[in-house]
């Protein structure tokens, strides 16, 4: 579950909507029997950990979690391949059954929170042990005490998940053509624009999404200007359709409120820093790399130099032992994967400014966050990272580099311009909540 299908879903729910998910043995919605406090906890992943929901295979709670933490340690002391493989089986499938309202790669955060998994040597054995080994299991065990919902003319069902299976499309698309109101949110094009940055089996999947989901009835609406320029135009040349496509931009996730220190940062001695600071999974589109050059040309002229903190998901885990080494020869470098929203929180409250140099975003979540937290930042000016900006920040090519740099000097060396810029945005920005964006996605 992406921060934006979790936000949205949390808002819908406390507005009465029912949530639900597409079961693939049944091929059709069912209840999600998610905790009864959804959306209402301060953390997520610590509730989930403690509040297990019973979804096909009912299993009682303590004894779920604790063989779940158990597992986790014999996976370190195992002696043999053999063992560790039998290991592994076991807890993809204890947790893909407790945990099947997630996304396969939010499984696997929840297993790195709880200690289970080494997220950068077992990622892709545990996403292949929760579709294969769950995929046995459920046929095995039936599908227990799920019905199929039965939609009616009229209701209308927000499809938030970036899901390009065939069988979930082909359900919209009934759905859809009995008079339900299916509304498909296409987050960006950038699978299609930016083919570079995925592999091409899943290219493929996106295009036949999008091709079928273009000539369906269903109402699609992106996050993003861009996007939705990108999407009538793809309808318009490829397809020969004139497609009407809506707009809903996304709001901040992270609240100044809930930011914590946390003991990994007061380790990292950030308390006593300042620092400069980037959000951004850690893969080659968020182009870490090239704030790590520009950044190596600025602060060998500075006699202050700040620390420069990264922080974000850990999409590739290659890539980011590569910016390690690249950054081996700097100072005060630090990198932060899999934190929580408080200490991401806590990242942009005592940050001095934001770095954004992504190659390509469907909004830019990283951007409007800094924003709400008053903070400025340096951003690209590709895809949709202009309209996240809002006029408020530094945009520039990442073929101009020396404009990159002249910035970031600027910013480090003349504190009056950093705070005139600043209060530019503390005088000018106006926060949206995700109730503002999931009341406009309802009233679509």
């Amino acid at each position: 579950m992406t921060r934006v299908e979790y936000n949205v879903a949390r808002e819908a729910a406390l507005l009465g909507a029912e949530l639900v998910r597409f079961d693939e043995n049944l091929q059709a919605f069912v209840v999600a029997n998610l905790p009864a406090n959804f959306g209402r906890s301060p953390n997520e992943i610590e509730f989930l950990l403690k509040e297990t929901p019973t979804v096909r295979a009912p299993f009682f709670k303590r004894r779920a979690i604790g063989k779940a933490r158990a597992l986790g340690k014999s996976l370190a002391a195992a002696a043999s391949d053999a063992e560790m493989d039998a290991l592994r089986r076991e807890l993809a499938w204890l947790l893909a059954y407790n945990y099947e309202f997630l996304a396969s790669a939010e499984r696997f955060e929840l297993a790195a929170h709880a200690h289970a998994l080494d997220p950068q040597v077992l990622c892709h054995k545990f996403n292949y042990w929760i579709t294969v080994e769950r995929g046995k299991r459920a046929a095995s065990h039936g599908t227990g005490r799920s019905r199929p919902i039965g939609f009616q003319p009229g209701d209308k069902l927000l499809s938030l998940g970036a899901v390009w299976k065939q069988d979930y499309i082909a359900c919209l698309e009934t759905l859809a053509s009995r008079g339900a109101s299916v509304v498909a949110l296409i987050y960006d094009m950038i699978p299609i624009t930016h083919p570079g940055f995925l592999p091409a089996e899943e290219l493929k999947r996106f295009t036949a999404y999008l091709d079928r989901t273009l000539q369906s009835d269903m109402i699609l609406t992106t996050i993003s200007r861009s996007s939705q320029e990108e999407i009538a135009k793809y309808a318009r040349e490829i397809l020969g359709l004139a497609r009407d496509i809506a707009m809903t931009p996304l709001a901040s996730s992270v609240s100044a409120q809930g930011a914590q220190v946390s003991a990994k940062i007061i380790d990292a001695g950030l308390q006593d820093l300042p620092f400069v600071f980037m959000a951004g999974s850690f893969e080659p589109r968020k182009n870490q790399k090239f704030l790590l050059d520009i950044w190596r040309a600025v602060v060998s002229q500075l006699p202050n130099r700040p620390a420069l903190v990264f922080a974000g998901g850990l999409a590739k885990a290659a890539y980011l032992q590569e910016l390690q080494r690249e950054a081996g020869g700097l100072d005060r470098v630090f990198f932060f994967y899999n934190i929580d929203d408080e200490e991401l929180a806590w990242f942009y409250h005592n940050c001095l400014f934001t770095v954004f140099p992504s190659e390509a975003e469907g909004w830019g979540l990283p951007i409007s966050e800094a924003l709400d937290h008053g903070k400025y930042c340096l951003a690209s000016d590709n895809t949709s990272l202009l309209e996240a900006g809002e006029g408020l920040v530094f945009h520039a090519s990442l073929q101009n580099r020396q404009a990159w740099v002249d910035e970031l000097h600027t910013l480090l060396s003349d504190p009056l311009a950093l705070e005139e810029r600043t209060k530019r945005i503390r005088d000018n920005h106006r926060s949206r909540s995700w109730a503002d964006v999931t009341r406009a996605m309802m009233a679509l």
